[in-house]
């Protein structure tokens, strides 16, 4: 319910982006964390998603378990992607990549507070990313037998 309720979030937030999908897929699995914080984390990772994505593109939301004692949740977008150096820069508080220049909203704060709030949540946060190919935000918690996810 809590990775629904953020599409939800997100979607409200930003209803210029409509027509990009968003599929939630195996999330059932429950995580250890402050469920008001894990909520900021992902509706910041799905509204950037939503923003950094192509026209008509694609969302999916997945949890996985990547060891006994960790989920994953993953974000990925259908967007342009990132090149290594983007992605270098991409936790610098106020750091854009450009798109303060143009209409996409945001300060460049939101990655950092992402990270900061899984990171006091005794998780991590990573992201994938290539030209063409789109961007894949993960954020790993501690397992839990029952939880927020």
């Amino acid at each position: 319910p809590l990775l629904a309720r953020a599409v939800v979030l997100a979607r409200a937030a930003l209803p210029a982006y409509a027509g990009i999908r968003i599929d939630l897929h195996d999330t059932a699995l429950a995580v250890r964390a402050d469920p008001r914080r894990l909520l900021q984390v992902v509706v910041n990772l799905v509204t950037n998603a939503l923003k950094y994505n192509s026209f008509g593109g694609r969302v999916d939301i997945a949890c996985e378990t990547a060891d006994d004692s960790r989920v994953a949740i993953h974000v990925r977008d259908t967007g342009h992607g990132l090149t290594p150096p983007q992605l270098a820069r991409l936790f610098q508080p106020f750091e854009r990549l450009g798109a303060e220049r143009g209409n996409t909203p945001g300060t460049g704060l939101g990655l950092v507070i992402t990270r900061l709030l899984a990171t006091r949540m005794d998780g991590t946060i990573g992201l994938d990313s290539a030209p063409g190919w789109g961007t894949r935000a993960t954020v790993w918690l501690p397992a839990a037998a029952s939880g927020v996810a």
